[in-house]
């Protein structure tokens, strides 16, 4: 899913250099955290608004311990049912609306360095979790047999068996609740952001300009004589790109339809990159026969001028 939104997306590297891309790799480290202790937090209040409604009918039904008794399941069944949709509420937020906020509103290359972070982050909490609990829950599970300690078999209702218990209200959220969870929040973020990416890709976000990726350059005529500043896209990181991503570059950079073309025009047929330079101005548009004699054109008879190569002389 990670490949896919970078390739819909138009993005050919996630530069950790800018300052925007890391804050949001370290913002997508921080959220498989935040996550994850959300999970463990809603399973401690569940736990304890059934605890107290266990208590209650313990309380107010008499004969429920001598099978005298029916206790209500399904109050119990509610707290559960309930909690489990109310408590997710605000980690299933967090999942869904960041990569909404960070794609629309500093562009798909941070929202692929949030993608990192989360990816990365969320793996190893999962891993980490998963074996934690299971550990503890086991730990647990062993004084069913016995467990030696210093030479000392403890059995269950044993002061280490009672520490165990404890142990395993951690490990039962981590290896039930927050460690599967994290697959599921990795996913889902991976994608709502594949869902956004084609309408973030190809725009200029944040502090972002066009005219950063973009080069002062001279048109000039054949003669030299009509000189002109202008600015063009930068056209030579087509060269390592494909057809479709180099259209893809020019748009993200904004740059015009002329601009785009030439960028194009550097491919052939079967979208392979061919180096054809923009050397001396169409012949068929200047009216002339052929290129200046200066040596940079006599090789490029049959192509453009070149903004700013040999063949042209800037204005002084």
């Amino acid at each position: 899913m990670f490949a896919a939104f970078v390739g819909i997306s138009g993005i050919t590297a996630i530069d950790i250099y800018k300052a925007d891309v890391l804050a949001g790799l370290f913002v997508g480290g921080m959220i498989p955290f935040i996550f994850s202790s959300l999970a463990i937090a809603a399973v401690g209040r569940a736990a304890m608004d059934m605890v107290n409604e266990v208590r209650r009918q313990f309380r107010e039904i008499p004969g429920i311990m001598e099978y005298q008794a029916q206790p209500e399941y399904e109050k119990c069944v509610a707290i559960s049912t309930e909690a489990s949709i109310r408590e997710m509420l605000l980690p299933g937020a967090i999942a869904l609306v960041t990569p909404v906020i960070i794609g629309f509103i500093f562009g798909p290359e941070v929202l692929g360095g949030l993608l990192a972070g989360v990816t990365v982050s969320g793996v190893l909490m999962g891993i980490f979790q998963s074996n934690a609990g299971g550990a503890w829950d086991n730990a647990k599970k062993s004084f069913e047999k016995g467990v030696v300690i210093n030479g000392e078999t403890y059995y269950k209702k044993s002061e280490p068996h009672k520490a165990s218990v404890t142990g395993d209200t951690v490990g039962d959220p981590f290896k039930d609740t927050s460690g599967p969870s994290m697959n599921i929040l990795i996913k889902l973020m991976s994608i709502v952001s594949l869902v956004i990416a084609p309408f973030i890709a190809g725009k200029t976000f944040g502090n972002a300009k066009s005219s950063q990726n973009c080069k002062p350059a001279v048109e000039c005529s054949m003669d030299g004589s009509n000189c002109s500043s202008s600015k063009i896209c930068d056209m030579s990181k087509c060269a390592t790109m494909t057809k479709d991503q180099c259209a893809a570059y020019c748009d993200s950079m904004q740059c015009s339809t002329e601009e785009k073309n030439a960028c194009l025009a550097n491919y052939d047929a079967n979208g392979k990159y061919i180096g054809k330079s923009d050397c001396c101005m169409n012949k068929e548009a200047s009216g002339k026969e052929g290129c200046s004699n200066e040596p940079a054109c006599k090789e490029n008879n049959d192509k453009t001028c070149s903004k700013g190569d040999a063949c042209c002389k800037a204005k002084k």
